[in-house]
């Protein structure tokens, strides 16, 4: 096109015709110019919108990677929850049944010790003393018990003795009234 340009500009003489087509000529090459940046420019846009999409891409790779390592660690999560849970849940049975243990050991065993003690009294066997050293209600439950045991058997062996007195006296008393 240009060539054609400077044969058709080498054939006009005017000069008014000439300044023309040298300005059209500067035109094309302005427009040639600017279509190469044109060109220039879109096959830079096309690099970049090519790495664009490349990083989206990796970026969504990545988002979805950071997802699943989530979804993984929040499955571990609930993994070591239940865990934890149930774990704690026994060591409560544990607990619980170690503590009724020994409350049993501490109140129902001297209880029935105390209780078989009572029956013993009952039965009349005033030689045997409880020998249980507790501080709480059923220490001093076992303390009266035993504290009653020794009164019974000063009291019978008052009685005894006052027994023996009368049967003596009573002895003399016969005696006396036959003699």
């Amino acid at each position: 096109l240009f060539g054609n340009i400077e044969s058709i500009l080498g054939s006009i003489k005017d000069e008014k015709y000439q300044s023309i087509w040298r300005e059209i000529k500067k035109s094309f090459a302005t427009i040639s110019k600017l279509e190469d940046k044109a060109f220039v420019q879109w096959n830079e846009n096309k690099t970049l919108e090519q790495q664009l999409t490349t990083s989206n891409k990796s970026a969504q790779k990545s988002a979805q990677q950071i997802a699943n390592l989530a979804n993984v660690k929040a499955n571990s999560f609930r993994s070591t929850a239940r865990i934890s849970t149930t774990l704690l849940i026994v060591v409560v049975i544990v607990i619980f049944l170690v503590a009724s243990t020994v409350i049993t050991r501490q109140i129902v065993l001297p209880l029935n010790q105390a209780v078989q003690f009572a029956a013993g009294i009952a039965d009349g066997d005033l030689s045997s003393e409880l020998a249980i050293d507790q501080k709480d209600e059923i220490g001093q439950l076992v303390s009266a018990l035993n504290g009653m045991v020794i009164q019974l058997r000063s009291m019978i062996t008052a009685i005894s003795e006052n027994s023996s007195q009368i049967a003596a006296s009573s002895e003399k008393l016969s005696a006396t009234s036959s003699q």
